[in-house]
């Protein structure tokens, strides 16, 4: 008989055999992705090094010479375009230094004698100065009292009532400290009125001319840019089109290049080919691996959600000995996690650092079929079923019609040699049993 006490047990350790799985498969995702990501830039650099060694010069005959060589028809039409923009340019460029902000540039806006600046500057001080004369007044005791008395007397009644409350003599004796501090209380009142009304007249003059300031240093920046881009135009215009042709080589065919393309760049074409797979390669593991961990955390939720009716049940004993699922399929799991992971790490690395783009570039160049994981790893993989099952490659590799490279025969794509996915089923049939 199988007691609930030792279905319990056994659950709670299947659970943590398969979070030490998960572990171990995250470690793996995250070393997947770096080396993706390596590959990617190494891509992208041999995409530019490619596009640098195709176009030397922003001319319209190396422009159509590359434009047939890659099969990229609108690169002629975009340095037409560029050079239609830097006639724009220059007609702009004339406008703009017709305009008075460029002819009397410096009579305007030089930091020294420029009329805007020094006007800038003397409202700067004089607006210090109205802010320090506005400030010793409002410093004075009570002032800002005072002024609303001032400007706002008591009535008859207020005036009667303060009679009546003595609260008189409290303001009284506010208005004679106030009145000690900065002598006539309206005269100080009106000085700060006027004050006020200077300030706000100072800083609408300083927004004005610093209005003024930002136009002429915008309108010369304007002329500045236009100036450095149409005197660097075959500079900058060379690094638009490279950037087109490394764009355009990113996606197109690079098995139709490889026929077109001189002679000296074949090595590279086949080395953003090897690239080009190496990504697939490592996307095909990464995918592989994400759905092993989904299928641990499959495996874990079943056998929570069973662990939980257990718990709940007042039985003693349990329907059927479970020691197979929760002890078996978890060592069987095991077993798989630790293969995979060990063909993982080591295609990983195979297909990372491999770099003998020599001997890639010799069997890309027949155009027959052939397997790039067979070369990245040097045949040394010794799992088939690991191998047939994650790459995508192998599978058309099957369905290839054409000549195959010898070498082919290195990666044999055999089905699996363990019944460990059969488990699933079992997995299913302990719910229903369960539930």
């Amino acid at each position: 008989m199988y007691s609930k006490s030792q279905g319990i047990s056994d659950a709670k350790s299947a659970i943590s055999e398969y979070d030490v799985q998960i572990q171990q498969l995250n470690s793996q995702e995250n070393g997947i992705k770096l080396s993706l990501t390596t590959v990617s830039k190494q891509s992208e650099d041999t995409r530019q090094q490619l596009a640098c060694g195709l176009l030397q010069h922003p001319t319209q005959e190396a422009v159509s010479h590359v434009s047939s060589e890659i099969g990229a028809i609108h690169i002629p039409s975009k340095l037409s375009a560029l050079e239609k923009d830097l006639e724009t340019n220059n007609t702009r460029l004339d406008a703009l230094k017709q305009h008075e902000h460029f002819i009397r540039n410096k009579e305007l806006v030089d930091p020294i004698v420029g009329v805007i600046s020094v006007s800038i500057r003397k409202n700067k001080d004089l607006l210090t100065e109205i802010k320090s004369a506005i400030l010793n007044l409002e410093s004075a005791p009570h002032f800002i009292w005072v002024k609303q008395n001032i400007n706002n007397p008591s009535g008859l009644f207020n005036t009667l009532k303060s009679w009546f409350t003595f609260s008189f003599m409290y303001r009284n004796k506010r208005l004679a400290e106030c009145e000690s501090s900065i002598g006539n209380l309206h005269e100080a009142v009106n000085k700060h009125d006027e004050f006020k009304v200077h300030e706000t007249d100072t800083l609408h003059a300083l927004d004005d001319l610093e209005y003024q300031h930002n136009s002429i240093r915008s309108h010369m920046q304007q002329i500045n840019t236009l100036t450095d881009y149409n005197s660097n135009f075959d500079t900058n215009s060379l690094a638009v089109l490279r950037n087109i042709v490394a764009s355009h080589i990113e996606y197109c065919d690079l098995k139709q290049i490889i026929q077109t393309i001189r002679e000296d760049a074949k090595i590279l074409v086949s080395k953003l080919e090897a690239l080009k797979q190496k990504e697939r390669n490592l996307s095909d593991m990464l995918d592989h691996c994400r759905n092993e961990i989904t299928d641990r955390l499959n495996r874990q939720n079943k056998i929570r959600n069973v662990l939980s009716k257990w718990r709940r049940s007042k039985q003693y004993y349990l329907s059927s000995d479970k020691s197979k699922w929760l002890i078996e399929t978890p060592l069987g799991s095991k077993k798989r996690t630790t293969r995979f992971c060990n063909t993982y790490s080591s295609n990983c690395n195979s297909i990372t650092n491999y770099n003998d783009y020599n001997g890639y570039n010799s069997a890309f160049i027949t155009g027959l079929g052939f397997s790039s994981l067979a070369l990245f790893t040097l045949g040394s993989i010794d799992d088939s079923y690991a191998s047939g099952e994650i790459y995508s490659e192998h599978q058309e590799l099957s369905d290839y019609s054409g000549e195959i490279l010898e070498g082919q025969s290195l990666i044999d794509i055999t089905s699996s040699d363990d019944n460990f996915d059969d488990f699933s089923d079992e997995d299913n049939n302990e719910m229903v049993d369960e539930s």
